[in-house]
């Protein structure tokens, strides 16, 4: 005991970080330590068989009482009559009240997938045209991506790491309205969503080929905003979260297209279709904009410099939430679909 004290201090100095000098903690302790955290954190996550057996029961559960809420949401316009039931949506016979309804609605609900759900459980109930339906389905699409801002502002006490959060959480935001802008003009204009979704639908329909609702459910709101706080560590970049993002935003469209499978009455097909309008508006906008080299940097690029620049300016991001998410579209609803 007496022989390892002093033989330690000149020549192994390197195995007592905690009393030898920054050299030491920044290169040998660090590289000795590295796996073994690295291996622990791997062996903690690991979850019991019955843990995963639960929450598969539990995705199981959920997608099964999303399937009969749709399906109760629609008899209730089943049984209303056929002016009742127009009458509920004709403010949004106006495409861009439509789109503001879309964003609106799902900041106040904070779930994409309630919005569509419900759009495409009134197309399927005959009270809202699939041409009404679609620019809901395209502002659901927008107003989902606040929730992850939201999550960012939880860093806001420090400048270095809200920068990073904001940066990882807004590129959900620049890519939906990236896509938007895109798409929305195209869709007034040449009705792309609406023609090929027709066609899916009379392809698929009654065949046995329309997938599982046994199987794939994300939600694009939670995978996105659980990674913000790893990019306000820093151990996440938002290039890293970027693909991650992309991937959550088309997961997300099939609990959509399986709420569609309990729509009834005699247009539960074309509300089968609006749920393809919002499964190919998510392709399309990665094969448009991810998949092309020129516009795939946008997005990311938008999103650090507005994470910079909110950074050193903190009203600009409340002054974007409130203006976008909420202002811009409840004025556009009260000017075009009330008075």
């Amino acid at each position: 005991m007496e022989e390892a004290a002093p033989g330690g201090d000149p020549d192994k100095s390197s195995g007592n970080g905690d009393t030898s000098g920054q050299s030491s903690a920044a290169s040998g302790s660090v590289a000795v330590a590295a796996p073994t955290a690295d291996a622990l954190d791997a062996e903690g996550i690991q979850l019991p068989v019955w843990t995963k057996v639960l929450g598969w029961c539990g995705t199981a559960g959920l997608i099964y009482l999303l399937i009969c809420a749709v399906s109760i949401i629609s008899r209730g316009f089943a049984g209303l009559t056929s002016d009742a039931a127009h009458s509920m949506f004709a403010f949004a016979a106006n495409p861009w009240v439509g789109l503001s309804v879309g964003v609106l609605g799902t900041v106040l609900i904070q779930s994409s997938t309630t919005t569509t759900a419900i759009a495409v459980t009134a197309v399927g109930a005959g009270a809202l045209p699939i041409r009404g339906a679609i620019p809901i389905i395209l502002g659901a699409n927008v107003g989902t991506t606040v929730t992850t801002t939201l999550v960012a502002l939880t860093f806001i006490g420090s400048r270095t790491e809200f920068r990073r959060a904001l940066g990882a959480s807004t590129i959900h935001d620049f890519y939906n309205w990236f896509a938007l802008l895109i798409f929305f003009p195209i869709e007034l204009i040449w009705h792309p969503l609406e023609r090929i979704s027709g066609a899916l639908t009379n392809a698929l329909y009654g065949t046995g080929w329309l997938p599982d609702p046994a199987r794939l459910t994300q939600s694009s709101t939670i995978t996105t905003s659980v990674l913000v706080p790893f990019a306000g560590a820093g151990i996440l970049t938002p290039a890293q979260i970027y693909p991650v993002t992309v991937g959550a935003n088309l997961g997300t469209t099939f609990t959509v297209v399986f709420a569609a499978f309990a729509v009834v009455g005699q247009d539960a097909k074309i509300g089968l279709q609006a749920a393809f309008v919002h499964l190919l508006y998510n392709i399309l906008a990665i094969i448009v904009i991810y998949v092309i080299p020129v516009l795939r940097p946008v997005p990311l690029f938008c999103a650090e410099t507005f994470a910079r620049i909110a950074a050193e300016r903190k009203w600009v991001i409340a002054v974007y939430l409130i203006t976008v998410f909420i202002a811009l579209p409840a004025l556009v609803i009260v000017l075009v679909g009330v008075l």
